[in-house]
């Protein structure tokens, strides 16, 4: 029996999304990525990059904007649909536009059997019904905390054709890779068969981070004198450290012996170092820079007692989970709600003063902060695992 081969595109290729594609590729489907040589608009600032570990085909092409939508198409990718002959196609925003709308080759893709479909989150997607209220009320923002909301004619045009554009989309694909659970209930408003979206969840490279949490784990500890937090991530404006640094502040006016880890790079850098100094915390808060070794990253968790995230984002929280850590958040990509349970694995707070009152607590209770750790950690072996979200995709393409 010939292997199935499925061909994904991706704007970027960080170390976690390698490690699924490694244990999906490993178990007899072939596997071709398909990236851009060169691409920061959509990736974002500061994404890591490494391919060495992968096991995989990768292509780097070129891409450019159209001229119409002014979002990035990825050059030559119909030839190498139909040199490589996938039975799927996965692919992702905004290169589903070039699929979407290019009718003659998905004409060609149905002859030759090709089924395709998204591998997204709906993230800052409301309901279809909700929608024009919450781009009125909310709107939508980027990664530098620009927010943009239908107010005014050309702005209510504008979000009036995006909440149809993303219908036709989520239809015209055939499935659906989503890894919160909210998704099929989302896209059920859209119009599509719920039976169709697969809610995979998200993972780390569980094998490595658990081996290196082992190795850390298992050197003596050294006397602990401070009680830490630590943040995980890149330093953009939609993590909010800032908010992370100023409650830090509160908290070390009331208790002494505090300290602060943050893990990361990016534009944000600079300023936030600027802001702990100005509020008299350089030797409170630690900034290390990227680490992306997961032994030096096991490190700075042992020493660590809680994982905070005050912003945007969700596999760091997998990571501080699989490391034994409770977690902070608040409402951050959706896997949150699939990850934190309240009073067991962590919080997720709604404003600062709860963000607070949560740091407070496990200042006061160090004892909460390893029996929740401990819970996290089972929570990630026995339900969300890289076995178990590869296992999602694999079932799928081999049924």
């Amino acid at each position: 029996m010939s292997k199935v081969k499925v061909l994904f595109t991706f704007y970027a290729l960080p170390p976690y999304l390698i490690a699924l594609l490694n244990q999906i590729n490993k178990n007899g489907i072939e596997i071709l990525v398909v990236i851009p040589e060169n691409s920061q608009i959509t990736q974002g600032k500061n994404v890591y990059q490494e391919y060495a570990d992968a096991k995989f085909q990768i292509k780097r092409v070129t891409q450019k904007k159209h001229w119409l939508s002014q979002k990035e198409f990825l050059i030559g990718l119909e030839e190498v649909i139909k040199n490589f002959e996938p039975n799927y196609l996965v692919t992702c925003w905004p290169y589903v536009i070039q699929i979407a709308f290019n009718f003659s080759l998905r004409t060609y893709m149905k002859k030759k059997g090709i089924r395709w479909g998204l591998k997204h989150i709906p993230y800052q997607i409301p309901k279809y019904h909700e929608a024009m209220k919450y781009y009125t009320e909310k709107g939508i923002f980027d990664e530098e905390l620009n927010v943009e909301k239908a107010i005014g004619w050309k702005k209510k045009i504008k979000f009036h054709i995006l909440k149809e554009l993303n219908k036709y989309l989520f239809n015209a694909a055939q499935f659906h890779f989503c890894y919160i659970s909210d998704a099929p209930e989302i896209l059920k408003t859209y119009g599509v068969n719920p039976q169709n979206v697969i809610v995979t969840y998200n993972s780390g490279d569980t094998h490595k981070l658990l081996d290196a949490y082992e190795r850390a784990f298992n050197q003596p500890n050294e006397p602990k004198e401070k009680f830490r937090f630590i943040f995980v991530g890149r330093l953009v404006r939609w993590k909010k450290v800032d908010i992370l640094i100023k409650t830090f502040s509160e908290l070390c006016s009331k208790y002494k012996d505090l300290e602060l880890l943050i893990v990361g790079t990016g534009p944000e850098w600079e300023n936030l170092k600027l802001y702990a100094q100005k509020l008299s915390l350089q030797e409170k808060i630690i900034f290390t820079g990227g680490i992306y070794d997961y032994n030096l990253l096991a490190e700075k968790f042992k020493i660590s007692d809680v994982f905070v995230l005050t912003g945007a984002g969700g596999l760091a929280i997998n990571d501080a989970m699989t490391f034994a850590k409770p977690v902070i958040c608040t409402y951050a990509d959706g896997t949150e709600k699939d990850l934190v349970v309240p009073n067991e694995t962590g919080f997720i707070y709604q404003n600062q003063e709860e963000l607070k009152n949560y740091m407070e607590f496990f200042i006061k209770n160090p004892f909460k902060a390893k029996e929740m750790g401990k819970k996290a950690q089972e929570k990630i072996l026995n339900e969300i695992h890289l076995e178990k979200v590869a296992k999602k995709y694999i079932d799928f393409f081999v049924s």
